[in-house]
């Protein structure tokens, strides 16, 4: 029975063929009628022939009711959970823009409010985590959230620096922040101002504020050793400042930005021509990638197609047997990305065009 139930579940037919007179010889002496039988048969056949697939297509319809459930009532939270289990920048880049779609929210990192993952605050929107950027590892990251469950929120930099622990939280992992936009919630400073050196001088504002949290270290260390040790008595050291600058331009703010967390954050270099991509015929470079699958099958050098996009990647090479010159691109818009080669006419015409950086 079980040999059948295995041959009927994977479309076995042979196997099947070979059981059919055991079945029936086996059913007839149980005094069934051979017609009853060889009708019971022919249903079988015909059940295994879609066995598999309607159990399957069963249990994937009710994980997408489940699904929708959850997207349709508690939007912020699914997403957050999707982009969570997303396993790639392409994909976390393609569900981010699916967030915006839906009227959702997805903030860049904050150290007073974000997680090691994506998670919801109180507000109802997405805050990006920590454990999506750059130089900024599992140990800081546990130092920084123990620290502000215990003592509350960060008020400024100054605070932060005087209560995490400098051997966790490092210059690599400051800097990632501080690109990254970690540091945005104290309004007193804005991204520039911490990679800023002033004229003549020889170190940073984010350098001041690291100097500033070894020395307040260094004094809470030296107090606990004497005997004056459990007297709440300290010198207070008065924070650096920070040097004045103009901030980052947008495309700068940007390219950091996605240095550190591999996407853009807080807008995107396309932003200003989302009108033109939604009602100029523009095709998204997601749906191009499936044009392409299909192309591969089904050849058609004839079809064109519209794209407006940023040019995230460009090698110049040169071919080893006839030493011609090429190009290597990557474009990407906010649906996902792109390769091509440009060869011979192609590429002197177009690599002028084709810059990293630019919009095309």
């Amino acid at each position: 029975a079980d040999v059948l139930r295995k041959a009927m579940g994977k479309k076995q037919i042979a196997v099947l063929n070979k059981m059919k007179a055991q079945f029936i010889s086996g059913a007839k002496a149980k005094s069934l009628p051979e017609e009853t039988l060889e009708k019971i048969w022919t249903d079988w056949e015909a059940f295994a022939q879609y066995a598999f697939n309607k159990s399957h297509s069963t249990c994937y319809a009710y994980v997408a009711y489940q699904t929708a459930y959850l997207k349709a009532h508690y939007p912020a939270e699914y997403m957050a959970a999707v982009l969570n289990n997303a396993g790639s920048i392409e994909k976390i880049t393609f569900f981010m823009e699916e967030c915006k779609r839906m009227g959702l929210k997805v903030l860049g990192p904050d150290i007073n409010e974000s997680l090691k993952g994506f998670a919801v605050n109180k507000a109802g929107e997405i805050r990006f985590g920590l454990g999506g950027l750059k130089g900024v590892g599992e140990a800081a990251i546990e130092s920084i959230i123990a620290e502000r469950e215990k003592g509350g929120h960060y008020p400024n930099i100054f605070d932060f620096i005087k209560r995490i622990n400098q051997r966790s939280v490092n210059k690599k992992t400051l800097e990632s922040l501080a690109y990254a936009g970690g540091f945005d919630c104290f309004s007193e400073h804005h991204r520039a101002q911490y990679f800023t050196t002033p004229e003549g001088e020889t170190i940073n504002g984010l350098e001041r504020v690291i100097r500033y949290g070894q020395i307040i270290s260094t004094q809470n260390a030296t107090t606990a050793n004497t005997l004056f040790g459990d007297l709440p008595v300290t010198m207070e050291i008065p924070p650096p400042r920070i040097p004045d600058c103009a901030p980052w331009p947008l495309v700068v703010q940007l390219d950091y930005e996605k240095d550190v967390t591999g996407m853009f954050l807080s807008g995107h270099p396309l932003d200003h021509y989302r009108f033109e991509m939604r009602h100029y015929g523009v095709i998204n470079i997601a749906d191009f990638n499936e044009f392409k699958e299909t192309i591969k099958l089904q050849p058609n050098p004839g079809r064109t197609f519209r794209m407006l996009a940023l040019v995230t990647g460009v090698q110049h090479r040169v071919a080893q047997k006839s030493g011609n010159k090429y190009g290597a691109y990557t474009i990407e818009d906010f649906s996902g990305k792109t390769e091509f080669t440009l060869f011979s006419e192609d590429y002197l015409r177009l690599s002028p065009y084709l810059n990293q950086g630019s919009s095309v």
